[in-house]
């Protein structure tokens, strides 16, 4: 039954989870501010990090002076984002949370477009529009789940209170947001572990039209040592691990 359990809650998490200004030179991301990469298929990226909550704030916006389509499939879609992290001379990704984090994709992936306004923050998204609350249930449901191991069934009851907390708190700090990634809600940022600092960006992969891609970058932030293992605890306490 707990092989079970563990099996269930592992489909589930599966299933939940842009001014002009480029930097030059990496600098600490200020949480209360954000700033702007570079224009490309006139559109353009830009990040902020709460360091307090351990959120990665990121932002599209219509670039233009014009009405623009945009691909409201692509922007925000977990496949066609990364948290990149630089090692020497390469960009490394990681594979953090995203959120909203559905990963469903009907059909395919879809060519979608929608309208957006000259300098338009882009929020109407499709992963938005398909995005739901954590499941919550009642005490009894978690029992009738674990039948004979209360003990159990109270460590599934914990866990998933967390994950909904987690999940309200998202959706709370990032309704203004493209998209987000939650530096606590996966172990990628483990691999990270002893490190003083890294420098990070955001990239996003998106269609200009339907023969063409281009990508998107965040101007490079640093991620602090301290910060790195901050994240790692409180994953761990997340988790219950």
């Amino acid at each position: 039954m707990k092989a079970k359990l563990v099996f269930c809650f592992a489909l589930v998490l599966s299933g939940v989870l842009a001014g002009y200004f480029v930097a030059a030179e990496p600098e600490s991301a200020n949480r209360n501010g954000f700033r702007w990469g570079e224009i490309a298929g006139g559109f353009q990226m830009a990040t902020s990090l709460d360091e307090s909550n351990g959120i990665v704030h990121c932002r599209i916006r219509n670039a233009t002076t014009n009405e623009m389509d945009y691909p409201s499939f692509d922007f925000g879609y977990f496949v066609n984002i990364h948290l990149e992290i630089r090692e020497a001379t390469n960009w490394t990704k990681l594979l953090v949370g995203v959120f909203p984090g559905d990963r469903s994709a009907s059909g395919g992936c879809p060519y979608l477009l929608k309208r957006s306004k000259p300098g338009q923050i882009i929020t109407d998204t499709y992963v938005r529009d398909r995005d739901k609350p954590w499941p919550v249930w009642n005490h009894e449901d978690y029992l009738k789940w674990s039948p004979g191991n209360t003990n159990e069934a109270l460590l599934t009851e914990s866990l998933n209170k967390r994950l909904a907390a987690r999940k309200a708190l998202l959706t709370k700090l990032c309704h203004d947001d493209t998209f987000a990634f939650d530096l606590i809600w996966e172990k990628a940022l483990s691999d990270l572990s002893g490190q003083h600092s890294v420098e990070a960006r955001v990239s996003q992969k998106f269609r200009m039209n339907k023969e063409k891609t281009g990508t998107l970058y965040s101007p490079v932030f640093i991620l602090d040592g301290s910060l790195i293992q901050t994240y790692i605890k409180q994953n761990r306490d997340l988790f219950g691990k």
